[in-house]
């Protein structure tokens, strides 16, 4: 359970850095 939690706020901290960086390349 928690090395899930751990999974899925990494993929969400990558997805936000992912999503700021596009935004700006925009």
């Amino acid at each position: 359970m928690r090395l899930s939690y751990r999974l899925v706020s990494g993929l969400l901290v990558l997805a936000s850095i992912v999503g700021m960086s596009f935004a700006l390349y925009l």
